[in-house]
């Protein structure tokens, strides 16, 4: 039998960055993080910039293998830059599919 959260942690980690559902599971989980988002898509005018600084290019990430908080929203958009820092942080960032 599947439990009701671990449906709703597999589509969180489907989740497409910077997706309406997407902004609302992260405010639902980091408010303050979905907002300063939002702040930085709307500077840029376009959905297709870094989550964490709004650089362009930017790839679509999953946090892979991670223990995470029930609720916590493991996708993210990130530029070479943020990628490569949170990957020595010791952050298993992985491609979306």
């Amino acid at each position: 039998m599947r439990r009701k959260h671990d449906s709703e942690e597999n589509t969180a980690a489907n989740l497409k960055p910077h997706s309406r559902a997407w902004f609302d599971a992260l405010s639902a989980f980091n408010a303050r993080q979905a907002a300063h988002t939002r702040q930085i898509v709307q500077m840029a005018s376009h959905i297709q910039v870094c989550t964490v600084c709004g650089d362009k290019p930017a790839s679509d990430y999953h946090l892979d293998g991670h223990d995470l908080p029930r609720l916590a929203v493991p996708t993210l958009r990130l530029c070479e830059d943020c990628l490569g820092i949170r990957q020595a942080q010791g952050e298993p960032f992985m491609p979306l599919p």
